[in-house]
């Protein structure tokens, strides 16, 4: 017994041990696979989540650039080349390709050709970027000014410049430059007045406060009337020697009529030269181009040179603009759009193969859905029926023997519980026998398997990092391999796709309809089979209670309206009603057996006289020719109605006495 004591002892130790070993392992093991398992999920998410937002990225895009190619007309290998041009300067600039793409629509609304589009963009973004202008609005202000200067497609650079220069020279910006274009280029054009003349004078002029649409009225106002020659502007030119033209008929540059002027106005009094002004410009004019002409340190004929020596200005302002962490941002954010068009371009394809076959496919899709559900409502509503008649059949006849069984259940609950606790007895005694067995003698097999785990346990966990860098290199591996082998293979698929999958929504669309009508078909047989037999069984549940109320005294109808009686071997009816009687007319006897004829009346009866008017022809039995105490009963009904078939089954069978 000392023996065993320290057996059962030592199994418990190393049972214990064993335990805590398991637990340990399983812990670490379901530690790994919640790990795993978040991160599958987090990848997975990622990827969705990046394709997601890449692919809105994508169609913002790509509907920009259609507007593109809807305005300069470029299809074809002028498209691509625009589109991939705006993709690189969102990955190069501080614009996002959707920005240079919307910055090429103004340029094509200008009347830019794709060539030089591509060239102008450039120096419109540099513009952009160092005046902190939208660079939509900076396309619309450049475009539109050149236009009115006559300027090309190929000096946008310079004219870019050139507002560089002026917006950091002078209390103005390209927002304001382009308001006073909008009044004094045109003229300023057509004068043959240079950028560079027109822009300084704005500059001077913003200097002292005359500004956007203010600044182009004056110099416009002022360059038409001294322009025309005539009136007290052409007089005063006159007075003062000044010419707008030289002796060929050209105009003169915008600096030389300065230059005039100032010489002209530098011997004057402050009230001749207000006298004077007002003459050549108007009085609305008077302020803009005196800050011009009296301007001390010839600070327009400055702006002038280092404008027409403005080369690069814009992308140098631009690079000091950015030289910060804010600039280094935004660069970074137009560089992880271009990541974005580029998953976009690889995942557009099968989506847009999608949605062509759901485009085309519409009306079947149509028809299909609008099916199915029409078929789901009539399903329910025959489902609801059904269910209904299974309620009330259970309710009538289930639950009754439910209620019976649990009766029978209480009834004997003693036994059941005496049963019950004799096989729990026996289950405990089986376990007892099996967990002795398995600590006697499979607890050491198994702390020996765990021995040689432990052992091996940090060659596995080398080999699963080793697994894991494999995995890596071989899912970058698979990605090259899908972006270029399994695209174009999808794309090819989608082609075949567009052909065949019509067909297959005729097909599949032709089945479901098939199955619908089969299905509905079925329903109203179950249905209408379902109820034939509740009615059914509702009648003899009416009958068999029907019959016992009567204590056998049976069911005839016309017992309801009077009787039969039997006196002196005359048989008599007398009518309930009235109460008269009269001799029945009967057409023979039965009460031994023998045929009988629809529609005539025979006198039967094991207790005593009964008449009987069957409704068709059949064969009555005497009680008791059958052998034994058997009662044969043969009755013809010929009838196809379920109640009228029940009704005469009920008539019958109480005439025979059957329910006496």
């Amino acid at each position: 017994m000392a023996n065993v004591g320290e057996l059962v002892v030592q199994v418990t130790s190393d049972d214990s041990g064993l335990q805590s070993g398991v637990s340990s392992s399983k812990s670490s093991l379901l530690s790994l696979g919640n790990v795993a398992a978040a991160a599958g999920v987090a990848i997975v998410g990622a990827f969705a989540a990046v394709g997601k937002a890449s692919l809105k990225l994508g169609m913002e895009f790509d509907k920009t650039m259609s507007a593109v190619s809807a305005i300069t007309g470029a299809v074809g290998d002028d498209f691509d080349e625009l589109r991939e041009n705006a993709k690189l300067l969102g990955e190069t600039t501080a614009f996002s390709a959707s920005e240079a793409a919307e910055g090429m629509k103004f340029l094509g609304m200008a009347g830019f050709e794709t060539s030089e589009i591509i060239a102008a963009m450039p120096g419109l973004l540099d513009l952009a970027a160092a005046s902190g202008t939208d660079l939509a609005r900076t396309a619309d202000i450049v475009s539109d000014s050149m236009t009115a200067f006559g300027l090309s497609a190929e000096e946008t650079s310079h004219f870019a410049d050139v507002l560089a220069i002026a917006s950091s020279k002078a209390n103005t910006n390209v927002e304001m430059l382009g308001e006073s274009f909008k009044f004094v280029a045109p003229i300023a054009g057509s004068f043959g007045f240079t950028v560079e003349e027109t822009t300084a004078a704005l500059a001077v002029m913003a200097n002292s406060g005359i500004k956007a649409s203010q600044a182009g009225t004056t110099l416009r106002g002022a360059m038409i009337r001294m322009a025309d020659g005539t009136g007290a502007a052409g007089k005063m030119m006159h007075k003062l020697g000044i010419t707008m033209a030289d002796s060929e008929g050209n105009m003169r540059p915008l600096e030389n009529i300065i230059h005039q002027l100032r010489n002209s106005f530098k011997d004057l009094t402050e009230e001749q030269q207000a006298q004077a002004a007002s003459a050549l410009f108007g009085k609305n004019a008077i302020s803009g181009m005196l800050a011009v002409i009296n301007d001390s340190e010839n600070e327009f004929g400055k702006l002038v040179v280092q404008m027409e020596d403005a080369e690069g200005a814009a992308g140098e302002m631009a690079d000091t603009m950015l030289d910060n962490l804010g600039g280094q941002l935004t660069i970074l954010k137009s560089g992880l759009e271009g990541i974005g068009l580029a998953v976009s371009d690889v995942i557009t394809p099968a989506f847009r193969v999608f949605t062509s076959f759901i485009q085309d496919n519409l009306p079947t899709i149509k028809e299909i859905t609008v099916g199915a559900f029409q078929a789901i409502i009539d399903f329910g509503g025959m489902v609801a029926n059904v269910l209904g008649v299974l309620y009330n059949w259970f309710k009538e006849f289930i639950l009754p023997v439910m209620q019976d069984f649990s009766n029978f259940i209480m009834e004997n609950m003693p036994a059941i519980q005496a049963v019950t606790q004799q096989a729990l007895s026996v289950i405990v005694e089986w376990a007892t026998i099996v967990w002795t067995f398995f600590k006697e003698h499979l607890v050491p097999i198994i702390m020996e398997i765990w021995n040689v785990a432990k052992a091996v346990f940090p060659s596995v966990k080398e080999l699963a990092v080793s697994a894991f860098e494999l995995i890596k290199v071989v899912a970058e591996a698979a990605w090259v391999v899908f972006k270029d082998f399994l695209v174009p293979v999808f794309n090819e698929i989608g082609k075949v796709a567009n052909v065949v999958f019509p067909v297959i929504a005729k097909v599949v669309g032709d089945a479901f309809k098939t199955v619908i009508d089969i299905s509905n078909s079925l329903i109203k047989v179950v249905t209408a089979v379902i109820e034939t037999i509740s009615k059914a069984l509702k009648a003899v549940k009416e009958f068999v209670g029907a019959s016992k109320g009567t204590g056998g005294g049976g069911l005839s109808k016309s017992e309801s309206k009077g009787f039969y009686s039997t006196k002196g071997g005359v048989t008599s009816y007398t009518d309930r009603s009235t109460g008269k009687t009269s001799p029945a007319k009967l057409s023979g006897a039965r009460a031994n057996g023998g045929p009988v004829t629809s529609g005539q009346s025979f006198l039967v009866g094991e207790r005593g006289p009964e008449i009987f008017t069957p409704n068709s022809s059949g064969m009555i039995t005497a009680n008791g020719k059958g052998g034994g105490s058997t009662n044969n009963i043969t009755i013809n009904i010929m009838s196809n109605d379920p109640d009228s078939i029940f009704d005469e089954l009920v008539r019958r069978l109480n005439q025979q006495g059957v329910f006496a």
